[in-house]
């Protein structure tokens, strides 16, 4: 995962401080899929100019102990 990112990725969290660097983001994705839940991103749509991009995302996380599936999607 983390050849995905750039070195200098800064990602924003709505419930937590924002994330800096490409090593950050790839052990913080690879611990969330360890504990009692599993997560997927999908890309629903993107668009960049030059060296800035946006996308709209999807995250279906889904637990291991029988709970609904949750759904987030953001920009």
């Amino acid at each position: 995962m983390k050849s995905t990112f750039t070195p200098d990725i800064t990602h924003y969290f709505t419930e937590m401080e924002s994330m800096h660097g490409a090593d950050t983001m790839a052990n913080l994705w690879r611990e969330c899929n360890l504990g009692d839940r599993r997560w997927v991103w999908t890309v629903d749509h993107g668009i960049d100019d030059g060296d800035e991009a946006v996308i709209e995302w999807t995250l279906v996380v889904t637990f291991l102990d029988g709970r609904p599936q949750e759904m987030l999607r953001g920009a």
